[in-house]
């Protein structure tokens, strides 16, 4: 009786030492689209984690049995997930819900300077003066002959040649 109590004892503590590798996919609850850059990580050890690839898929290495794994992703609520050994060799399919983030309100209000009234430069193009002038050039160059806007091009294929030509 010694034995069978001695041997229940091994094994269950062995079991509750094992390390396996955690395989799954995560996706969106409501589209079912996979998640990339979804966070993964276990809840003891800050420094144990993974993310998710573009399929939504994730390898996690080494994690023990009843470890506790957090997933989470910008937008979603967060899922806790209990590592059984069950989980073990095979493919977990984790949904997160999409969750609101509330923030300040924010107001947007917009004016129409008028000549005159408004202490400002300005200017307002007419659709007359855009089907006379624009021609060829990029619309950040044409926006450029305005009063306090200025434009610069990186590509360097030398659009200013085509104000020159005007």
């Amino acid at each position: 009786m010694k034995n069978l109590v001695f041997i229940i004892l091994i094994t269950t503590s062995l079991l509750s030492a094992q390390q396996i590798t955690i395989k799954g996919i995560i996706t969106d609850s409501r589209t079912a689209r996979p998640l990339f850059g979804a966070n993964i990580s276990l809840l003891e050890s800050s420094s144990i984690g993974t993310t998710s690839q573009k399929d939504g898929k994730f390898i996690l290495n080494d994690v023990a049995i009843n470890s506790i794994l957090k997933i989470s992703y910008v937008g979603y609520t967060d899922r806790y997930f209990t590592v059984t050994t069950s989980a073990a060799g095979k493919e977990v399919l984790i949904t997160l819900e999409p969750q609101i983030i509330s923030s300040q309100t924010v107001l947007i209000e917009g004016n129409i300077s008028k000549e005159g009234v408004t202490p400002l430069a300005f200017n307002k193009i007419k659709r007359k003066e855009i089907e006379e002038n624009y021609t060829l050039q990029d619309i950040p160059q044409y926006l450029a002959s305005l009063p306090s806007t200025t434009y610069y091009s990186e590509n360097g294929n030398g659009l200013d040649k085509w104000n020159s030509t005007k």
